[in-house]
């Protein structure tokens, strides 16, 4: 898209990543778990995170036309609790992030997983995006390829996060690196 003027949805392709991402965001039983989106550079990866949180936010859906769209691909209004690109951001800014999305404080890490915790217990569904973990960090020698900070936040929040029970769920996105 050029101009904001030429508002539309311009994303196409990966049906089948998406489909299964709906299905599995908006199945009743759920897994209790996180999903990973990996895959070559350039491949699409945040292309799919992006339309998932894009389509969920009731602003921006509500500007589009849908009609044309496979169903399998969207999925409810409202179902991103968080989205967090966490491309040049350290653990902490990720935390908050999160932390302010779901309209709470934190102290760190141990905070924000005590607090989903808690609201996974309460029975309403917990939907947390974060895209660019790979590209966390400061940008410098020890956070390239997905060492440092990227590390450091799948083994400080992602990870824990992965094991609260039902209905906490997240998907994340890394490169693979060759």
């Amino acid at each position: 898209m050029e101009f904001e003027s030429e508002q539309g949805l311009y994303f196409s392709g990966r049906i089948r990543v998406l489909s299964e991402l709906v299905d599995w965001l908006t199945s009743p039983l759920g897994d209790g778990r996180g999903r990973v989106v990996t895959g070559s550079p350039g491949c699409g990866k945040s292309a799919v995170l992006g339309r998932i949180v894009a389509l969920s936010d009731l602003g921006y859906r509500a500007r589009l036309d849908l009609s044309d769209v496979d169903a399998s691909t969207v999925l409810p209004a409202g179902c991103v609790s968080a989205a967090v690109h966490a491309r040049h951001k350290r653990l902490e800014e990720v935390v908050e992030r999160i932390a302010t999305a779901l309209d709470t404080r934190t102290d760190g890490p141990a905070a924000l997983l005590q607090e989903l915790t808690r609201r996974g217990r309460q029975g309403a569904p917990i939907v947390v995006v974060v895209d660019a973990v790979d590209e966390a960090g400061s940008d410098t020698a020890a956070d390239a390829g997905g060492h440092g900070e990227p590390r450091r936040i799948t083994r400080e929040l992602l990870r824990p996060m992965s094991e609260i029970p039902a209905p906490l769920t997240w998907c994340g996105r890394t490169s693979l690196l060759q």
